[in-house]
Formats: C-alpha cells, sequence, structure tokens
C-alpha cells in the first residue's frame, strides 16, 4: 500500500471503520483519480507576454498621513519573448514595485509597500505558461484585490476567454 493510503487508512481506522481494508482505501482512492504515489516533476516554461497596472499616486506633502492629491498613472508593458529589463540610475522609480506586482499576480501573495498597493485601482497580468495564455485580472479596492483567472485561447481568428476561477479577497486569492 502507498504511504497515502496507510494515512487514509489510520484516519478510517481512528474514526471508528475498523472494517476497512488497505486495497478498499487504494480502490477509493483510485476512483477519485487521486495519485497515491509521487510522479515527477514535468518542466514548463512561464513567461509574462503583458504587464498593466494602474492607479493614483497619493501626495502627502506635509507628513500628517492625510492626502492632499493625486496623480494618475498607468503603466503597460508588452514584454517580447527572451531576456528584458527594467533599470533606473535612481532609487524609488518602481522598479522593485513591478516585480511585486508580477509576484502578487502569480502567487496572490502581494510584497508591495501599504503605500505603493494603496494608490493600485487595477492589475492584469498575462502569462505563458507553455503554449497556453493565461490572464489574470483583478480591481484592488481599499487594498483588497477582486478579478479573475481566464484561459485565452484563438480559434479560427477568434479569441475565447474561458474563466478559470474567480476571487473577491486576499484569501480567495
Amino acid at each position: 500500500m502507498s504511504t497515502w493510503g496507510d494515512a487514509v487508512l489510520e484516519q478510517v481506522v481512528r474514526k471508528g471503520f475498523e472494517t476497512a481494508t488497505a486495497a478498499e482505501v487504494e480502490a477509493i482512492l483510485d476512483d477519485a483519480g487521486i495519485l497515491t504515489s509521487a510522479t515527477a516533476g514535468v518542466p514548463v516554461r512561464l513567461r509574462v507576454a503583458r504587464l498593466h497596472f494602474s492607479g493614483t499616486k497619493q501626495l502627502h506633502p506635509d507628513g500628517d498621513g492625510g492626502a492632499v492629491g493625486g496623480t494618475p498613472f498607468a503603466f503597460d508593458w508588452d514584454i517580447p519573448a527572451g531576456v528584458s529589463g527594467i533599470g533606473s540610475g535612481a532609487n524609488l522609480r518602481g522598479k522593485s514595485s513591478v516585480l511585486n506586482i508580477l509576484q502578487w499576480a502569480l502567487t496572490g501573495r502581494c510584497g508591495l509597500q501599504e503605500d505603493v498597493k494603496s494608490w493600485l485601482d487595477r492589475v492584469e497580468v498575462e502569462w505563458l505558461i507553455d503554449d497556453a495564455r493565461i490572464e489574470v485580472a483583478f480591481a484592488v479596492t481599499d487594498m483588497v484585490p477582486a478579478g479573475e483567472v481566464v484561459l485565452i485561447t484563438d480559434n479560427n481568428g477568434a479569441t475565447r476567454r474561458t474563466p478559470l476561477g474567480t476571487f473577491g479577497s486576499e484569501q480567495d486569492f
């Protein structure tokens, strides 16, 4: 029996189903399509094809924390295949923010500074995973993301967008 099957059998017995056998547990897992042995990882190519984010940078010139105005911004980048980079000779230009926004769209975990996160209204990232196009797009309201993950396919010139999932909070994301 597999390690996974042993663990399930242990739980089944603990809950009072002493008559269950290892073979029955393995059959149940197999019927459910649950693999009970480790499989070799299959490498995939992951690439960012497009990045867009926008919002309003809030200004705090008096230092008291209250915003006195804002400057709208939008960042759009159709990223070519190959090696690309973002650079600046000065600090505080957004290089790390670009990487953190990509990480947020990929993992659902946000590493942005709170002030930068509060400026965002919209994020859209198109990923290429091998030959699949996946878009992660979300609105940011009061620093909370809400959006969807979509599979984009092209069929004879027609673009089809198939929703894969939606989220309405940091936890859902």
